[in-house]
């Protein structure tokens, strides 16, 4: 999944356009990924890595220099297209040259499920995993008492808005906060594929979900989207609920998370 490591199959398939004999790990995450896409009307993708490329390399070359310009936002975002994405039982292919894949929305969350599932094969139903704000939450030690996670305010360390109550259930959590680019602070990691701008709407997206692969794909697609898109998105999904926080510390949350804010013990 790795696409910074020059000897793994997602970088191969990037450099050369197409994989034969794709391990089905990494196809069973492009199709999560693609399916995503879908759900979030196109705010995740995971065709994205051209723009994502270009501010990175601007940034490194010249943290303090101008942003991208129109003419480069444009070129990039012409490579940007999930639906070029030709996907077999055994086989990747890209559609066009240029084209390239990235797994950093969406891999983190498939690896803590599969810990998850490890933990559970062997007979630990109740344990709980932290993969760096990636969280997998299986049964509680005591069945009164749900396992706690805080989220906390990016602006605002030290602080928690809000807390949820899980069983075997996942969060996590995107923020423009975590890697940006640049000196100025006004580009980030996480690119809107479908305009080549970073979105500025609020600075963290927490979502609940069953799986961490989910929880971690539509973190990110809601952050790109305006807060009542993604509000509106997250309520057409059974058993899913997001937390919204703006730079001013403002919150929005689905109908879903006001019950997980409740769920705890009384």
């Amino acid at each position: 999944f790795d696409r910074h490591r020059a000897d793994t199959p997602l970088t191969f398939l990037n450099r050369h356009g197409s994989l034969r004999d794709a391990p089905p790990e990494l196809s069973a995450v492009l199709v999560h990924a693609l399916r995503m896409r879908d759900t979030t009307s196109g705010a995740f993708d995971p065709s994205v890595l051209p723009l994502v490329a270009l501010l990175q390399s601007r940034s490194q070359r010249a943290p303090e220099g101008p942003a991208p310009s129109l003419a480069e936002i444009r070129e990039a975002l012409s490579l940007v297209d999930a639906g070029a994405v030709d996907l077999t039982s055994s086989s990747i292919r890209l559609g066009r040259q240029g084209m390239g894949l990235t797994l950093d929305g969406v891999a983190k969350g498939y690896i803590v499920d599969r810990a998850a599932q490890v933990l559970r094969e062997r007979g630990l139903d109740s344990h709980l995993i932290n993969a760096g704000g990636d969280i997998r939450a299986g049964l509680a030690p005591d069945a009164e008492r749900p396992w706690a996670v805080a989220v906390e305010d990016p602006q605002r360390r030290g602080r928690y808005p809000s807390r949820i109550f899980l069983r075997n259930g996942a969060v996590a959590t995107s923020g423009s906060y975590e890697a940006p680019l640049g000196a100025h602070g006004r580009l980030h990691h996480i690119v809107d594929p479908r305009s080549g701008g970073c979105p500025g709407h609020v600075t963290s997206v927490s979502v609940a979900a069953p799986s961490a692969m989910e929880a971690d794909a539509l973190a990110t697609g809601l952050f790109v989207l305006p807060p009542g898109q993604a509000l509106a998105c997250i309520e057409t999904l059974p058993e899913r609920a997001c937390l919204l926080i703006s730079s001013s510390g403002a919150q929005a949350r689905s109908q879903g998370w006001s019950g997980l804010e409740a769920a705890g013990p009384r």
